[in-house]
């Protein structure tokens, strides 16, 4: 009986080693931004307005339209990434819900793979000197065509 039972361990042992090593634990998933961080847009509003106004009173950034990353960050801050026409690139840290600039730094070699990425054309709503109200977005056929701005305040 020993013996019999010595050579069913030993049979389980080979078949486990003939399986090959365990598979290793599975990690968790990254989460739905890092592959797609335009799923933040809805609560990056607020600081991708700060950033883009930061930045077009710059010098040589009065043009800023680029978005090219968002990445949350602690105790309530986001980061964006904004790209100047000649290929600068600043990260922007700001509050999500009041858009208060924190950081505003250039960036040499990002953290993050601009590569292969997506990029956000950021159309601010216009400014006019005696107009009132908030510019309200002009649609055609779903397709965003202009502002309408109210001067008769």
């Amino acid at each position: 009986m020993a013996l019999h039972r010595l050579s069913l361990k030993a049979a389980a042992a080979i078949a486990l080693m003939a399986a090959g090593p365990a598979p290793a634990a599975q990690a968790t998933d990254d989460p739905p931004w890092v592959k797609d961080w335009t799923v933040l847009l809805p609560a990056f509003s607020t600081a991708i307005g700060a950033c883009i106004d930061a930045a077009r009173g710059k010098p040589g950034w009065a043009e800023t339209h680029w978005v090219l990353r968002a990445a949350p960050m602690n105790r309530g801050l986001g980061l964006v990434a904004l790209e100047a026409s000649d290929g600068t690139v600043v990260e922007c840290a700001a509050d999500l819900a009041t858009g208060k600039i924190q950081r505003f730094d250039p960036v040499d070699n990002a953290q993050w793979d601009k590569a292969g990425g997506k990029a956000l054309y950021v159309v601010p709503p216009p400014r006019r000197n005696g107009s009132c109200g908030t510019p309200k977005a002009v649609t055609e056929s779903k397709a965003w065509i202009g502002w309408i701005v109210d001067t008769d305040c």
